[in-house]
């Protein structure tokens, strides 16, 4: 009786369904599709994802989705409205890559739109690229910059929300070719760059997402053309004119007799010094003398002796951290006392014990 009694309860078991899987969270279906093993699992979480929460896991490679990249593309497509093109675009010229056969009409009706496929369709808006300096005099601000990215990417992300991924990739120093590097490397799978520091390379950084149609932030360049290089292109904080507008309210707070500009002809510091000059003529300082120079001179006693032929007692310059170490260095020399103001390379910060000595009271 007892045997027969096993062998129906046996029977029985075989015969019930198995209990199902729990159902996936974001955080379980996004560390399941990175292991090539979603399978049935992953689809079926996928069937009822909301569009932000496909294209999450969709940040990942190919190398970690496997097969399921494509199935997971095609329900985010699914959940894509029909005005929203250029994500659209991007996920049909992903799904080619994976599918072609299957998506060739949905590239021809694509090309006969006018619209071009994107050039990097896995570039993910969940991740941003921070492409700042790695070594050399900036290192240190990239790397405040890159903290500040961090907590606001924390504080800004609600608990409901899939979090955004952020990448650094290091430029170097005064480099445009691992500049170029690092923007193609990083467009690769991030939708937005942040970078860089100074003007120069980041004019080079817009050029390029330009081209590559790509989104970029501008966090610290003065140089107010940067943001009009393209329409992805995004300028971060005062522009050179309200800066240059602050500047002279400070030194007219001296009454000074003659005001003074001295900038290098280099990309992004000119911008400041120009509008410096029209921010103190239009609030009625006297502007008695104006120059420029190239970039990497050390010998500025011709300028000296200008300026203080024109009797200048406030003078403005922007250049390289260096050029403004020989400048110091001569006006010490010839024992010329000057208010002076400037643009970010004036930072104190930047500059040995002895030469910051001589910035004291500098704005």
């Amino acid at each position: 009786m007892a045997v027969a009694l096993l062998i129906v309860a046996a029977t029985l078991a075989a015969t019930m369904p198995a209990a199902a899987a729990p159902p996936l969270d974001l955080a379980g279906a996004d560390a399941l599709a990175a292991t090539r093993g979603g399978g049935d699992l992953l689809l079926r979480w996928a069937a009822k994802a909301s569009l932000p929460e496909l294209l999450f896991v969709l940040r990942r490679s190919p190398s970690e989705l496997g097969e399921t990249e494509g199935p997971l593309v095609e329900e985010a497509l699914k959940r894509t409205a029909s005005d929203r093109r250029a994500l659209r675009s991007r996920l049909v010229a992903r799904l080619a890559m994976v599918s072609p056969k299957s998506m060739k009409k949905q590239l021809e009706a694509l090309a006969e739109g006018g619209g071009n496929p994107p050039p990097r369709p896995r570039a993910s808006v969940f991740r941003v690229a921070a492409l700042l300096p790695g070594s050399g005099a900036y290192e240190s601000y990239g790397r405040a910059v890159r903290l500040g990215l961090q907590l606001a990417l924390a504080e800004a992300r609600s608990g409901q929300e899939p979090p955004i991924e952020l990448r650094y990739w290091p430029t170097g120093e005064d480099d445009p070719g691992r500049v170029a590097a690092a923007l193609d490397s990083a467009l690769e799978t991030s939708g937005v760059v942040v970078g860089e520091l100074l003007s120069v390379p980041t004019v080079s950084l817009a050029t390029g997402a330009r081209i590559a149609r790509a989104v970029l932030v501008s966090p610290t360049a003065t140089d107010e053309s940067v943001g009009a290089v393209g329409t992805g292109v995004f300028q971060i904080g005062p522009s050179a004119a309200r800066r240059a507008a602050a500047l002279v309210r400070a030194c007219k707070d001296a009454t000074p007799r003659g005001v003074g500009v001295l900038h290098s002809t280099e990309t992004g510091h000119n911008a400041l010094g120009e509008r410096f000059a029209a921010a103190a003529e239009s609030l009625g300082l006297s502007l008695v003398w104006r120059d420029t120079y190239a970039p990497g001179a050390a010998d500025f006693k011709a300028a000296i002796r200008a300026m203080t032929a024109q009797k200048v007692d406030v003078l403005f310059w922007d250049g390289d951290s260096r050029e403004a170490d020989a400048l110091l260095r001569e006006l010490v020399q010839e024992r010329i006392a000057v208010r002076l103001c400037g643009g970010d390379e004036l930072s104190p910060e930047q500059y040995h014990s002895e030469t910051r000595a001589m910035l004291e009271g500098a704005r």
